[in-house]
């Protein structure tokens, strides 16, 4: 007969739980990063050493000058471009498996819990990748745990804006308010081919990238324009000029609130890029989500799991994209 002062919770459950909590754990990752890896695609994603960085742009524009026989080259001068400091946030996530659970043999509600752990960090990355689009037409806005996020690249303007100001003094505009179509697609071409840099030289970039939240009408939109084969109408006419030109990513929690909820008057937001210049918006990682070791809390036998992330979010300048606020 056990003695009644015997733990009723033994060691090789909690020992169980721990190693299956961690395939728990990892399994519930993997789920959540298959479906935020196109919107990670759309950032330049990379390690930060530090817990502040200071990121800055140099314009490397313009071109050669002649050179005369014996003469010395010709020595160009790039103008510093924006600078901004990023400061890593940590999140966190914990669940709690508590004695019943264990005593009861309840797994399949401890793989779920286990399993959450490992995609809520994960889902809240996403979240707040998805936000630098759904608020790239603000300059700053109240996340879901209350802070204030600042939405503005170095020229103190918000990602999307009708005015850039550059350090040549110059200006340039980004911001669309039409619904996806081929004559806006073409619109947000005509913008982009009139960016500049701060040498006050065209940017020239080249749009790659269409990006559309999850809302049907847009995508289908999107879809037709990226994917159809070429079709001719009656004038022999190819009727879809982008397929095949441009690659379309979907974001999920596009069109949310702060907070994560549905938000249809941001449905209809779109963004064409030039995936090639995508240095320019940073996501800078100190640490992905890992579990950290299980421990009991000897008070009251549960189990506990936890993990976090350090990582932050932000832009430099704006000459690689434009974006409609279309409703």
């Amino acid at each position: 007969m056990p003695s009644p002062l015997s733990n009723p919770v033994t060691g090789g459950q909690i020992n169980d739980i721990r190693k299956n909590g961690l395939v728990s754990w990892h399994k519930g990752a993997k789920m959540e990063q298959r479906k935020i890896q196109g919107v990670r695609n759309l950032f330049w994603e990379k390690g930060a050493a530090e817990y502040t960085e200071e990121h800055s742009s140099f314009n490397e524009s313009g071109f050669g000058s002649k050179t005369g026989d014996g003469e010395d080259y010709a020595l160009t001068q790039d103008t510093q471009g924006d600078t901004q400091n990023f400061t890593q946030q940590k999140r966190t996530a914990r669940k709690k498996i508590t004695e019943d659970l264990l005593e009861f043999s309840k797994y399949p509600q401890v793989d779920r819990k286990l399993r959450a752990v490992g995609g809520k960090l994960w889902r809240g990355y996403a979240l707040d990748l998805a936000h630098r689009f759904t608020f790239a037409f603000d300059t700053s806005y109240t996340d879901r745990d209350g802070e204030t996020v600042t939405n503005t690249g170095g020229d103190a303007a918000a990602l999307i804006a009708d005015t850039h100001t550059l350090n040549s003094g110059d200006t340039f505009d980004n911001l669309l308010t039409a619904r996806l179509s081929e004559g806006s697609l073409e619109s947000a071409e005509d913008l982009m081919a009139a960016f500049i840099d701060h040498n006050g030289q065209l940017v020239n970039p080249m749009a790659d990238t269409l990006v559309t939240g999850t809302h049907a009408a847009t995508r289908h939109v999107a879809k037709r324009l990226t994917t159809q084969p070429m079709q001719l109408d009656t004038d022999f006419n190819n009727v879809t000029v982008y397929a095949g030109e441009l690659r379309h990513v979907i974001v999920p929690y596009l069109d949310t609130t702060a907070a994560g909820a549905k938000n249809t008057n941001k449905s209809r937001y779109w963004f064409v890029t030039d995936s090639s210049l995508k240095d320019n918006l940073m996501s800078v990682v100190r640490r992905f989500p890992n579990p950290e070791r299980p421990t009991v809390d000897p008070d009251n036998n549960s189990v506990q799991f936890k993990a976090k992330m350090w990582y932050d979010i932000g832009h430099l300048d704006s000459n690689w994209i434009a974006g409609s606020n279309a409703t």
